[in-house]
């Protein structure tokens, strides 16, 4: 999934508000794994990167949080 998430990246981060937007699986994520999903029973997550604005940036802080890979 992380590999995963590193290319949603580029998709679902927003440079002007900083923001990266996730939307997980909610069935999944009730049984406690971490599926991603363009589905319409998800949840949302917005990860707040303030102070990031550009892409690079944000990947390497993500990179650091150990989130990408």
């Amino acid at each position: 999934e992380r590999r995963i998430l590193r290319s949603l990246l580029e998709q679902r981060y927003d440079e002007k508000a900083g923001r990266f937007y996730l939307r997980v699986d909610k069935q999944e994520a009730f049984l406690g794994r971490v599926r991603f999903s363009d589905g319409d029973d998800v949840v949302h997550i917005v990860v707040n990167l303030r102070g990031t604005p550009r892409l690079e940036r944000a990947l390497s802080v993500l990179e650091e949080l150990g989130l990408v890979s």
